[in-house]
């Protein structure tokens, strides 16, 4: 179905329009184009939303391991890979600038995004074309906790297990600037079978991962039963945060429904190349939208990284950089041949996403005798199933800085992994792995027989500031399945009994469940 919207660029929001079914048009009010920039004169509330933003030079191009820059772009510049915005009770969302210093980096560091309701104070100066709330040093006023319309859905206390267990519904917006006709460039029936079709799909690639935990549907409106809607805007590509508030204004009013995620949990907006300004895409932490630039709208590894972050994933890292962990979606994102990239998530995210409950292990090496606090065998992802080892997470009981480790196996839905295939990843990562938060990778470690790292140790892992020893006894991968033999060694203890057969019971992380293997 393709909805036809027809709006002057200088438009007041408040205006009062006339619609039908599948066309809207709206007259232009000459003499109001001051309200462009207006002083708030009341205190405003709403809800707290990082935006996490991947540009032109954070992408991986073909199956090159370097990153390359895509020279037409304009990139980073030193830009922020992160802002923070406020989302108002009309769904419209503005990035607050000008910010207090102190604020930014203390209590903007506690907020959940998606969750938080925070409140902007009289006198702040709104600018709509560039959707920006100037605060002029102030800081906003935390009003609430857990007041986001997240958390008004009853998805609990553990959002990312919460929001990427259950079925979700996806709204593809394919948006077209008449005044200079620039328009996302595909039509709508690819777009749909690039986001719901059977193969290397958003849809398809969640849905795999998670064994089916995780599945992302069309909206249940007939008139969106492609999963798609075309939105044209009387406007000029110049700004992209504009034509999103005015997209979703508009939504609203044509499909008459009080909030957007009354169309679908999630809306993707596929932009024109040029009103993204170097940004292949965007998306809010906790939140309903994700925003992408032209043909990116089509890729599955932003379209699993963003619709991720809505899931309330963070990226995943190594060494200074937040995207650099290639061994799952939530580092960077992929041009080139999308079926090269047949991923999941590296083990942080696979314990934060609780996917694999059955398969995952929780141990607090302070708390157990002896030293040995695991001897056993991990499997991949794709190898899942109950009483096999998948993610292990070491817990460090004075902090909420822990561990968690993970076989690589490079096989069936993760045989495209791009780092550290059939390897043994370790993963840090704080907030106990129920937060959002970045991981970053630690090691990847080898068989023995490689001549390659096997041996990983944290040399002051507690407050007792004991030695923790993570080793790879063995790879195998000439088997079905395939895993890996490691020993999680505490305090100079030593796993010299015999490797446990997979009926050993041992702690887990789902309290009504007794792991084995």
């Amino acid at each position: 179905m393709t909805m036809k919207i027809l709006l002057q660029s200088w438009l007041l929001i408040t205006a009062i329009a006339s619609s039908s079914a599948t066309h809207l048009r709206r007259n232009a009010i000459a003499n109001q184009l001051h309200h462009r920039v207006l002083q708030l004169q009341q205190d405003t509330e709403g809800t707290f939303l990082s935006k996490h933003i991947q540009y032109e030079d954070d992408v991986i191009e073909g199956m090159s391991m370097s990153k390359k820059t895509n020279k037409k772009g304009r990139g980073s510049r030193n830009r922020p890979h992160e802002t923070y915005n406020i989302e108002m009770d009309d769904n419209l969302i503005y990035t607050i600038t000008n910010v207090n210093k102190h604020w930014l980096d203390t209590k903007a560091k506690e907020l959940r995004s998606g969750l938080d309701r925070i409140k902007i104070r009289r006198g702040a100066i709104m600018t709509r074309d560039n959707a920006e709330i100037d605060l002029q040093g102030r800081s906003p006023r935390v009003v609430s906790d857990r007041g986001g319309k997240m958390f008004h859905r009853g998805l609990g206390d553990e959002p990312p297990k919460e929001l990427a267990n259950g079925n979700r519904t996806v709204l593809a917006v394919k948006i077209i600037t008449t005044e200079d006709g620039e328009s996302y460039s595909f039509s709508e029936d690819y777009l749909s079978k690039r986001v719901f079709g059977d193969n290397m799909t958003l849809v398809s690639r969640y849905r795999d991962c998670s064994y089916g935990r995780m599945i992302f549907t069309k909206p249940a409106d007939f008139r969106l039963r492609n999963g798609v809607v075309t939105v044209e805007v009387k406007s000029k590509a110049e700004k992209a945060s504009d034509i999103r508030n005015l997209v979703t204004t508009e939504l609203k009013d044509q499909f008459n429904v009080n909030d957007i995620t009354d169309l679908a949990d999630h809306l993707m907006y596929c932009m024109p190349a040029k009103a993204m300004d170097g940004t292949i895409a965007y998306a809010y932490l906790g939140g309903w939208n994700s925003v992408y630039q032209d043909s990116w709208c089509n890729r599955v590894s932003g379209q699993v990284h963003e619709l991720g972050h809505n899931l309330n994933l963070h990226h995943s890292g190594e060494g200074s950089n937040e995207y650099a962990d290639q061994s799952g979606f939530m580092g960077y994102s992929y041009g080139g041949d999308e079926t090269n990239y047949e991923m999941c998530f590296n083990p942080h995210k696979n314990f934060q996403l609780g996917w694999y409950v059955n398969g995952t292990k929780t141990i607090t090496p302070i708390e157990m005798s002896g030293g040995c606090s695991f001897h056993g065998k991990l499997y991949g992802v794709s190898d899942y199933e109950a009483g096999r080892t998948v993610v292990l997470k070491i817990n460090n009981k004075d902090s909420d800085v822990d561990y968690y480790v993970g076989f690589n196996r490079k096989d069936g839905i993760n045989k495209g992994t791009r780092e550290g295939g059939d390897q043994v990843m370790i993963t840090k990562a704080d907030s106990e792995g129920a937060g959002s938060t970045k991981s970053w990778l630690q090691a990847k470690l080898s068989d023995p027989r490689d001549n390659d790292v096997f041996s990983y140790t944290i040399n002051e892992f507690d407050k007792e500031k004991k030695e923790l020893a993570i080793t790879v006894d063995e790879i195998n991968t000439n088997d079905t399945p395939g895993y890996a033999i490691i020993r999680v060694e505490y305090d100079s203890g030593s796993c010299t009994d015999p490797l446990p057969d997979d009926t050993t019971t041992t702690t887990s992380t789902d309290p009504t469940t007794t792991m084995v293997g």
